[in-house]
């Protein structure tokens, strides 16, 4: 009887039953007996409510007048509430815990164990909602601002961790000027801790406070939208980040603040910066330039100077983008400012190993990371991060590269910033391709690519991912599938975006001559190592100027010119050697081996065959991973250079 009559009121909802099963016994029709319920009255004669709300609000109504109270009163605090900030805001001391005890007998509420002080959780969110909206509107507002003054009372000494509470409490007691100054420091906290989203609706409720009431502070409000824009930058939300710059422009301007111009004109062009719009950029970037020099500060033109050799890099480093950004590091410094010397070392680092100085710029990159979180500025240390990731790869060094993407990685899923969100799934592809696991390069890079797309409407991740999928297939010769994401990749040359499009295109236009040197078409090989060559020479990429002319060595013997050829991969090796990057050494000297035995040079054949398997072991020794290990040793290039110096293999295990 029992059964059928809570299955048929409840519908089969378990919380319904639940609270069916509690009223039965409360109002006496039903009794327990070791471990089992009996009715003990007609069930016809019961009147419980048609639905949960009703029900438990029923049973809330039995619980007495101080009970109930009890009840509503921590329901504004929260569905988790510190038992002292519901006797602050009850008003009354030594009652409360039989109250709560009551409570918790009743299974309204459960007592939270671990915790620095008595706190309390209610049992289901639903009693609260109907305790919570069993209180007029006004009363809540009220109670609402209680429990905010009695948070500030309580925890004065460590007020930070509270200021998302307070925050909430005092936006929903109308509480204006502290909802505005909670909501504003809420957002600050959550933005240094890279909680971006968080952040963003913090400060969107600091704006929302504000427009309720005249901030007596315009510059305050001005910082407000500063911040919001800052945030909604790193989240890809550009219009809505160039609105609040321009909100904050106008307050500037009105107010005569010109120093405060020149940041918010600094931000635009950083917006700008992040969604690919170069002249927009540059032009703001001017005119806090121009506004900087009028008002004769030099801290604000160091800033200026790293974001014009910042700019630059779009296109690509040159011989004088290393002595430039020694100059700005030095004016950076210099300004004290510390995200102007985060920024300047950040730019000096990326230049230094992209052309090959892997430890200076190694000492540039951790100096930017440094700085980068200790002013919690994400996109640097993320950045600077991914950087040092890619030196360690150049330098063969490739699980310390893949913790530093994994580490990368971490800060871009758990700060919602898209741009890094599109640029860090494929980066251990890179590790995985050079390692010859090739199954593994395949899934990041296909991933990769479609992440790139869903985050960022960019090139540049999309071409990295295509163009590495393509070396993959290259390497497991299925030539039609490497053609199918080389064109593929080739295709987004034709896009308008052209920021920092030569890291990409450099690999792409070499990868298509190993395809066309693979198929036997030797001229349309050599153009595209030509371009490759040409291009990283322009941008003094040293590591990828060594494998173009590996690639031309390698067309020049298929060819049949075997002493051009010597010549050229000759100083493919070399330049490795100079630089230190492993993978293009050995490839390198294992092609001039394979020349030099046609040539009939059997001694330097071998010698540059030793100088092969030396690079190889040096990479091999860093490999705890077996997996990786085992996949490396055991891919057929590295197995004939072995074989041709006469020796075994290393243990792959």
């Amino acid at each position: 009887e029992l059964k059928t009559a809570l299955t048929q009121k409840a519908e089969g909802i378990p919380l319904f039953i639940e609270e069916i099963a509690k009223t039965l016994l409360d109002l006496g029709f039903v009794s327990r007996e070791n471990g089992h319920y009996r009715v003990t009255k007609r069930l016809d004669e019961v009147n419980v409510p048609d639905t949960i709300q009703g029900i438990i609000m029923a049973r809330l109504d039995r619980l007495g007048g101080d009970g109930k109270r009890a009840v509503q009163l921590a329901s504004v605090i929260g569905r988790q509430f510190a038992a002292r900030v519901l006797e602050r805001v009850a008003g009354v001391s030594g009652q409360l815990e039989g109250l709560l005890q009551e409570l918790k007998t009743l299974e309204i509420v459960y007592e939270q164990g671990l915790l620095p002080e008595p706190a309390y959780i209610f049992k289901h969110a639903v009693i609260q909602d109907v305790a919570y909206n069993s209180l007029l509107v006004q009363e809540r507002k009220q109670l609402h601002c209680s429990v905010g003054h009695a948070i500030e009372e309580l925890y004065s000494d460590r007020l930070a961790k509270h200021y998302g509470e307070l925050a909430y409490h005092f936006v929903r007691g109308e509480d204006w000027a502290k909802a505005m100054e909670y909501s504003a420091l809420a957002a600050r906290s959550a933005a240094e801790s890279y909680s971006n989203v968080e952040a963003e609706r913090h400060y969107r409720e600091a704006l929302v406070a504000a427009s309720k009431f005249e901030p007596t502070d315009r510059g305050a409000l001005a910082s407000l939208y500063m911040a919001r824009a800052a945030v909604l930058n790193i989240v890809g939300r550009y219009a809505e980040a160039i609105s609040d710059y321009e909100r904050a422009l106008e307050i500037a301007r009105s107010a005569g603040d010109r120093a405060r111009e020149v940041q918010i004109l600094l931000g635009i062009g950083a917006v700008h910066f992040a969604a690919h719009e170069q002249g927009p950029m540059l032009e703001r970037n001017e005119q806090a330039l121009v506004l900087a020099r009028e008002i004769g500060s030099k801290p604000f033109e160091a800033i200026l100077e790293v974001m014009r050799a910042t700019s630059r890099l779009i296109s690509g480093p040159t011989l004088e983008t290393v002595p430039e950004f020694e100059r700005v590091v030095e004016l950076a410094e210099a300004s004290g400012i510390p995200n102007v010397s985060a920024l300047a070392h950040h730019g000096l680092g990326n230049a230094l190993q992209w052309q090959g100085d892997f430890d200076r710029g190694l000492v540039e990159l951790k100096r930017s990371k440094e700085l980068a979180e200790k002013i919690h500025v994400g996109f640097l240390k993320a950045t600077s991060t991914f950087f040092t990731g890619w030196a360690h790869q150049s330098m063969g060094d490739y699980e310390e590269a893949l913790r530093w993407f994994g580490e990368g990685a971490q800060y871009a899923e758990g700060s919602g910033d898209r741009v890094m969100m599109a640029i860090a799934p494929n980066l251990p592809g890179g590790v995985h391709l050079e390692l010859f696991d090739l199954d593994e390069a395949l899934r990041i890079n296909v991933e990769g690519y479609e992440k790139a797309c869903q985050f960022s409407p960019w090139t540049e991740p999309r071409g990295h991912s295509l163009t590495k999928a393509g070396l993959a297939y290259l390497e497991r010769g299925d030539f039609a599938l490497a053609e199918k994401f080389f064109l593929r990749a080739a295709e987004l040359l034709q896009d308008r975006d052209e920021f920092f499009r030569w890291r990409w295109q450099i690999a792409l236009l070499r990868g298509r001559g190993e395809l066309a040197l693979a198929r036997g078409r030797h001229e349309e090989a050599w153009k595209f190592a030509t371009e490759s060559l040409d291009l990283a020479s322009k941008t003094i990429s040293r590591k990828h100027i060594a494998r173009a002319q590996w690639l031309q060595g390698e067309i020049l013997a298929a060819s049949g010119r075997l002493d051009k050829a010597a010549a050229t991969l000759d100083a493919s090796a070399r330049l490795a050697e100079k630089i230190r990057t492993p993978r293009e050494i050995w490839m390198a000297r294992a092609a001039l081996g394979r020349v030099l035995s046609k040539q009939g040079k059997d001694t330097d054949a071998e010698q540059s065959f030793i100088k092969a398997v030396g690079a190889i072991q040096r990479v091999a020794s860093k490999l705890s991973t077996p997996r990786l290990r085992k996949s490396f040793l055991s891919a057929e290039p590295v197995r004939d250079i072995y074989k041709a110096v006469g020796q075994s293999v290393p243990d792959t295990n």
